[in-house]
């Protein structure tokens, strides 16, 4: 009987094999700096060994608020890593020292930058997304306006500083 409690003691003192499935600071940490540098979900397990898979990452952005922060962060960050590559590739296309085996075509250029401003706009929007205005025109009757408005119509358009009032238009 001492045998098995002796087995069972060394037993526990292994390090736990597999892939780990409770959160782990320090990976997902890993996970998010792979990603800011405009690798894939795929690409950083790998470059981690194997040590965690996308499934489980996948679970952890769905478990722990604090991660799906900073993995969102980190694809924010994508974006100014691709734009850092359009950069390098309009060197490598203008730059008159750059060695010819690493000089691109301006038709390859133009399609990597491409994708690239697509993949920056997708991934940072608020920074490198398509900027949209609203134009919005919303007619009054001049006879609901007030006096106060009235006037302030009055004296913008006498000073050149036209303003309107909220839901007014006003037309020279």
């Amino acid at each position: 009987m001492s045998k098995k409690k002796e087995v069972k003691k060394a037993d526990s003192e292994q390090p736990k094999r597999g892939r780990p499935t409770s959160y782990d600071p320090e990976i997902a940490l890993a996970i998010c700096e792979f990603i800011s540098e405009s690798k894939t979900l795929n690409e950083a397990c790998e470059a981690l060994g194997g040590i965690i898979n996308r499934r489980t990452v996948l679970r952890w952005l769905a478990d722990n608020e604090d991660f799906r922060h900073q993995y969102a962060r980190a694809h924010e960050l994508q974006g100014d890593y691709d734009a850092d590559t359009i950069r390098d590739i309009v060197r490598r296309v203008i730059d008159p020292t750059t060695p010819e085996h690493l000089k691109l075509s301006a038709n390859d250029a133009r399609v990597a930058i491409d994708a690239l401003k697509w993949a920056a706009g997708k991934r940072n929007p608020k920074k490198y997304g398509d900027k949209t205005s609203v134009d919005l025109n919303v007619n009054r009757d001049p006879a609901t306006l007030t006096d106060a408005e009235l006037e302030s119509i009055a004296a913008a358009s006498r000073d050149g500083t036209a303003t309107t009032p909220p839901g007014s238009t006003l037309t020279h």
